[in-house]
């Protein structure tokens, strides 16, 4: 092809379109949204993922943000295009005014509950426009709505699963938890040649009606080489170097994944919050958790393996030099020496599988579901799907955290509690 004939360096609009279809969430920086987007008449669904104010300081880290997540890809990250933005004017008056407030009033508000979305096709009901009315009136000299576009993954996070399973009195089957934690390891693995994460936690682990675990939210990544020191994500899912603001590196990911595994084995949190406190009284509080010795989790309940146990154990290891050297290594011992220790062991169509069952109330199963779950058996040969959540099944260290941990943001207790309520 002649060179003047190239479409090399042209730079040309995009001609996509958005369209509001609901808000999926909100927390204290900003808001879900979940978008129908339209390429020349070519539909998707996205995630727009919005900030309640246009400050600078908010605007810088969105950027910061999509500019770290736009590189990353991998099958265990959720996808991101990048940045898309709507002129204040454009908004609801009320909206635009209180997103040029210097301080917004929001409240946190958890994501929609663990259920699979049924959406209609693109180009139904959802396709229809808005009307304008209220629009405008705002001097909003020049500024815009920023938000970030992502994939929509159809699915639920890891918090709202484990939710759902104490509503029904049962808890995740470790082979499986083990294995999502194993798909974030490789997300890790794979991450941290360029950045460390810094807010691992259930919620920021999303897993889709394929079975396919993902991580989301890098809004305060840093670089790997960074030797940046200031608090960052979730003070009861942070590595003890974090907490005390040394210089952190992918072993401090690696022991907020081990207090995840920990979580979603056990059904107990390692650490809790405490109402009641300010910042600074909440540090210290997490801080005084950390001065006792985590009790492995095959001495809570007798159901979790111990090989699952020794590698939970050695992420959470105090000191991180005693952790897994990086997430490589991590993910080759949760994989060779647990999940695939002795042959066939779950895949993205067991979690898949499980899931579907378990949304249907262990009620309705097919055997190409149940082939995909024969790790599950138990001493008699049956596959057991559910694991129940019993107070009579931990032990005398696992009743003492769960009891500890009464008036703390701690679901476990309340599910016991309910449990035995229920049962006299």
């Amino acid at each position: 092809m002649d060179k003047n004939e190239s479409l090399e360096a042209m730079t040309f609009p995009s001609s996509s379109t958005y369209t509001i279809i609901e808000e999926l969430g909100r927390g204290g920086m900003g808001v879900v949204y979940l978008a129908e987007k339209n390429c020349e008449g070519v539909l998707d669904y996205v995630v727009l993922k919005s900030i309640l104010t246009v400050n600078e300081t908010n605007v810088k880290r969105l950027r910061q943000e999509a500019n770290v997540a736009t590189m990353l890809r991998h099958e265990n990250i959720v996808k991101t295009y990048g940045l898309e933005s709507i002129p204040l004017s454009m908004l609801p008056r009320s909206l635009a005014q209180s997103m040029d407030e210097k301080h917004s009033g929001a409240t946190v508000q958890r994501t929609k509950d663990f259920k699979r979305r049924k959406l209609e096709a693109p180009g139904g009901k959802h396709s229809a426009r808005r009307s304008d009315s209220g629009l405008g009136a705002i001097n909003d000299s020049g500024k815009k709505m920023y938000m970030m576009a992502m994939d929509f993954i159809d699915g639920a996070d890891l918090d709202n699963i484990l939710r759902a399973h104490f509503d029904r009195g049962l808890l995740m089957p470790p082979q499986l938890a083990a294995f999502a934690i194993s798909r974030i390891c490789r997300a890790l693995a794979y991450a941290h040649e360029w950045i460390v994460h810094r807010d691992i936690s259930p919620e920021n682990i999303l897993i889709n009606n394929q079975g396919v675990a993902k991580l989301t939210d890098f809004g305060i990544a840093v670089a790997a080489d960074d030797a940046d020191q200031g608090f960052a994500g979730k003070l009861h899912f942070m590595a003890p170097e974090q907490l005390g603001r040394e210089q952190v590196d992918g072993r401090a990911d690696m022991f907020a994944l081990g207090l995840v595994a920990y979580q979603a084995v056990t059904g107990i949190p390692v650490y809790v919050l405490k109402g009641g406190l300010d910042f600074k009284g909440m540090v210290e509080y997490v801080k005084q958790q950390m001065s006792n010795d985590i009790v492995p989790p095959h001495m809570v309940r007798e159901d979790v393996p111990k090989e699952l146990s020794k590698i939970i154990m050695r992420m959470l290891a105090m000191d991180k030099k005693q952790r897994f050297s990086d997430m490589h290594e991590c993910s080759a011992e949760i994989e060779g020496g647990y999940l695939y220790a002795k042959g066939f062991g779950p895949t993205n169509n067991s979690l898949m599988a499980y899931i579907d069952i378990f949304e249907h109330q262990f009620q309705k199963y097919t055997n190409d579901q149940l082939r995909n779950l024969t790790f599950l058996k138990n001493a008699e040969g049956k596959i057991q799907l559910k694991r129940k959540l019993k107070w009579d099944d931990y032990s005398k260290l696992g009743k003492k955290m769960i009891l500890g941990q009464k008036g703390t943001n701690s679901n476990i207790y309340r599910a016991i509690a309910k449990l035995n309520a229920a049962a006299g």
